[in-house]
């Protein structure tokens, strides 16, 4: 499994590539009308304590916070290359996840790195960035204890993806065997900080009533 970290996705958007991408669907043109003069023209600027700097224009990005921002931007990846047989897809708003699986893991790699070119080239083209060396991460699954330390062969621009035993994706922490013992000891533990720190809070001696 790979999981690919986008660089700023929402704030790098192209407003004109999303505009055009929105008009292709079948949203009404008074919608794709009031969406374009959402996104085009908007303005930024800065302030600290008294003093405020000069207004700059947005060229690119969705609002931060934004109510459409998250349904525009699932628009703007909607035309992401579709994995080919015996690769899946997996993507929520700026997070891609693609498998490959496969009993002989350098037969899943070469299954996987032609997509995962197609992908680079599609976030190029879509005026997008992916950070291979940083939060991008690749793991492998396997019942074979042996094979726990190997080091996948996958790339990004020529960049090697780093092999992580527990990678975190959308919140939950996976490993190797796939049992999620290490998600299970984490939750565990933040449950268990939390409920330590009501008692402390809630002693008989001090602090607040029960």
């Amino acid at each position: 499994m790979v999981s690919l970290d986008m660089s700023k996705a929402f704030g790098t958007v192209n407003i004109h590539t999303l505009i055009a991408k929105v008009q292709s669907t079948n949203t009404p043109p008074t919608i794709i009308k009031f969406v374009a003069n959402y996104l085009i023209g908007r303005k930024a600027y800065t302030t600290y304590k008294y003093a405020t700097s000069a207004q700059l224009k947005l060229k690119t990005g969705v609002p931060q916070g934004g109510v459409l921002s998250p349904t525009l931007f699932n628009i703007y990846m909607s035309d992401i290359p579709t994995p080919p047989e015996h690769v899946s897809l997996s993507t929520y708003a700026d997070d891609i996840t693609t498998l490959s699986s496969h009993v002989n893991t350098n037969t899943a790699q070469q299954n996987l790195q032609p997509y995962l070119n197609e992908i680079v080239t599609w976030t190029q083209n879509n005026d997008l960035q992916i950070n291979p060396d940083k939060k991008s991460t690749s793991i492998l699954f396997t019942p074979d204890q042996a094979e726990y330390n190997t080091t996948l062969n996958l790339h990004i621009n020529n960049t090697l993806i780093p092999t992580v035993k527990h990678p975190k994706v959308l919140g939950v922490t996976y490993d190797p065997k796939l049992n999620y013992a290490q998600h299970t000891d984490l939750t565990k533990n933040k449950a268990s900080k939390t409920t330590n720190m009501s008692k402390v809070l809630t002693s008989a001696n001090w602090g607040k009533h029960k």
